[in-house]
């Protein structure tokens, strides 16, 4: 397969990705939007479990997307760097990246919608 009709794939499975993933970011903030309110309401009270998860996570999956996000730009970076890149693939690779880095979020998100529509 060609690396232009390569990247339409892959371009057209990143924004399927995309979109299921504020599908799932709709569900979790709804649920969770009532532990907000009661903690904004009494902040003397403690945050509940779930407040405090909701934190606590998203520090770990930007941590964890950045660390695989800059280490796939530098194997890109070398790549180049030894003549191993094609231009007609940087496209592609810079896409691959994107996705790396976002991927903790994603999967995040996705299993914090559905733990939360199960209870």
């Amino acid at each position: 397969m060609d690396p232009w009709t390569r990247l339409f794939f892959d371009t057209t499975r990143f924004m399927m990705g995309a979109q299921a993933a504020s599908l799932n970011a709709a569900v979790t903030i709804t649920h969770r939007l009532p532990h907000f309110a009661a903690l904004a309401l009494n902040p003397t009270r403690p945050p509940s479990a779930e407040v405090k998860r909701a934190a606590s996570e998203k520090m770990t999956a930007a941590w964890q997307g950045a660390l695989a996000g800059g280490a796939a730009a530098q194997q890109l970076a070398m790549d180049y760097a030894m003549g191993r890149l094609r231009p007609e693939h940087l496209p592609g690779r810079s896409l691959a990246i994107a996705e790396t880095a976002l991927r903790p979020a994603l999967k995040r998100v996705r299993s914090n919608a559905r733990r939360l529509t199960r209870s």
